[in-house]
C-alpha cells in the first residue's frame, strides 16, 4: 500500500480543558467572598469535587449548572463531621489555612497516600500567626481551632510546596495585623503562587511580593472588607479573568 501526503492547512476550533489549579483557587476565593460569585467553565475532577464537599460542610453553597458554578460564600460555621480531603493535597493545605477563619474546631482527614505528604511546615507557619492547629499522626488528621486570625510575620521554607504559600495568601486579607510571609529557602513552582496572586487580585486583594518571590505582604483590610472578599466575580478559564460588579 502506498500513500501520498501533500501540504495542507490545519483549520478548526478546539476547546482546551479547563485548569484544575485555577478552579481550586477560584473555589477558595469565592468561598471567602461575601455573597455570590460565578466560576465559568470550571473543571470537574476528584480534587475539585473534594474541595466542593469540604466547603459545603463549613457552610459554603456551590450550585452547579451546565457551564458554571455559583458559589455563595463568606458565611462559615463549625462542621458537624470531619472534612475528608480524599487525595487532594491542595484541598488539604488550602482548607487547613481557611479553617483558621471558621469558628470552632475543624478536623481535616486525608487518604493514606495523602497523609504521608508534608503538612507540618504550614502548621508551624500558622502557629506563628496565632492559629491553634496541630497534626495527629495516629489518626492522620489535622486539627484547627479557628475563629480569628491575628496575623503578623511568619516564616516557612519555599522548597517543599508552593501550596503552603498559596494557603497563607488566601487567608492573609483576614489577618487582624496584616500578614508578612518570609521564605527561608527559594520558592519552587513559582507559577502556582503567581496564579494564586492573580486570583486574589481579581477579587480585589493586592499582594505585595518581592521580585524573587521570597517575601510577601498583605496589608490589613479596612473594616468593610475584613469580613470577606468582594463578591460577584466571574472567571473565564483559559482567558483573562473578567470581573463584574
Amino acid at each position: 500500500m502506498r500513500a501520498s501526503l501533500g501540504k495542507s492547512e490545519i483549520q478548526g476550533k478546539v476547546a482546551a480543558p479547563s485548569s484544575k489549579s485555577y478552579t481550586l483557587r477560584g473555589l477558595m476565593c469565592a468561598a471567602l467572598a461575601r455573597g455570590g460569585s460565578e466560576i465559568i467553565h470550571p473543571l470537574s475532577s476528584d480534587d475539585t469535587e473534594a474541595a466542593t464537599e469540604v466547603l459545603g460542610k463549613i457552610g459554603i453553597q456551590v450550585v452547579p449548572s451546565q457551564k458554571s458554578w455559583r458559589v455563595v460564600g463568606g458565611d462559615f460555621h463549625e462542621p458537624k463531621t470531619e472534612l475528608f480531603c480524599r487525595e487532594s493535597a491542595a484541598t488539604l493545605r488550602f482548607m487547613t489555612a481557611i479553617c483558621s477563619l471558621v469558628p470552632g474546631e475543624c478536623r481535616l482527614e486525608a487518604s493514606p497516600s495523602l497523609a504521608i505528604r508534608p503538612i507540618r511546615p504550614l502548621l508551624q507557619a500558622l502557629n506563628q500567626l496565632g492559629v491553634d492547629c496541630h497534626y495527629r499522626p495516629e489518626k492522620a488528621s489535622v486539627i484547627v481551632r479557628g475563629g480569628k486570625l491575628k496575623g503578623g510575620i511568619t516564616e516557612l521554607p519555599g522548597n517543599i510546596s508552593s501550596q503552603f504559600v498559596s494557603a497563607l495568601l488566601l487567608i492573609a486579607p483576614f489577618a487582624e495585623k496584616g500578614m508578612a510571609i518570609r521564605l527561608t529557602t527559594p520558592l519552587e513552582s513559582k507559577p502556582y503562587v503567581l496564579m494564586t496572586m492573580e486570583c486574589l487580585e481579581t477579587f480585589g486583594i493586592k499582594v505585595n511580593a518581592s521580585k524573587d518571590l521570597i517575601q510577601f505582604e498583605v496589608a490589613q483590610q479596612s473594616e468593610s472588607r475584613a469580613t470577606g472578599l468582594p463578591p460577584h466575580t466571574s472567571w473565564r478559564w483559559g482567558l483573562w479573568p473578567v470581573t463584574s460588579r
